[in-house]
């Protein structure tokens, strides 16, 4: 008697979500730019006043 074959079982490999790296924060970058815009400023007032 030859034996049936049994059915073969496909396990799918579960792929886990892949955590994406921090990102800086982009407002930090444009308050940067506003204080030096705002130092600026006030410098040239200042130069300029007297």
């Amino acid at each position: 008697m030859v034996p049936s074959p049994s059915p073969t079982v496909r396990l799918q490999q579960v792929q886990r979500p892949t955590v994406p790296e921090r990102r800086r924060n982009p407002m930090g970058t444009v308050l940067v730019i506003v204080v030096l815009a705002v130092a600026i400023a006030c410098g040239t007032v200042l130069a300029f006043s007297r």
